[in-house]
């Protein structure tokens, strides 16, 4: 039976084209830094960057998983990606995020599909500005609808 040990890579071969932490292919600069997120098996950065290489750069846990801490664990920021308070600090980082129910978005045209980005239980601003930074277009209709909450976290 597979292991439950999300660090158990005893049997495992590195990937042909190999996921990484950061986008640039460099380490994280804090791998020790402790990941507190809801359904992320994983306790520090270095742990998931260790573990990134093992999945296909391509492979859905890389794009949706992997990529999305690399910005929370201080990798560099790629050019064009969104952010919550378009460039400053979020003032709120800690606060828990409230979302967007019952069509409230369907004013702005914004699909469905963009209206559900980054619905997880626990997100704070923090972390919602993390992985906007590591995934998401600036300019794109899921920024838009993201940075719809600049004000709830205190952004000017």
């Amino acid at each position: 039976t597979p292991s439950e040990n999300p660090m158990d890579l005893s049997n495992a071969t590195v990937a042909e084209n190999p996921c990484t932490l950061c986008l640039n292919g460099e380490q994280p600069i804090d791998p020790d830094k402790t990941i507190d997120i809801p359904g992320v098996p994983f306790d520090t950065c270095g742990q998931v960057a260790e573990v990134a290489q093992f999945l296909e750069e391509d492979a859905t846990e890389c794009i949706e998983g992997v990529n999305l801490l690399s910005s929370f664990c201080g990798c560099e920021k790629v050019s064009n990606t969104c952010q919550l308070c378009d460039g400053q600090e979020v003032p709120l980082p800690d606060k828990i995020l409230k979302w967007f129910t019952g069509g409230l978005l369907d004013n702005y045209g914004i699909s469905e599909e963009s209206q559900q980005v980054f619905l997880a239980e626990g997100m704070t601003c923090g972390l919602m500005d993390t992985f906007l930074i590591s995934s998401v277009e600036d300019g794109s209709e899921a920024c838009f609808a993201n940075q719809l909450r600049r004000d709830y976290c205190g952004c000017e």
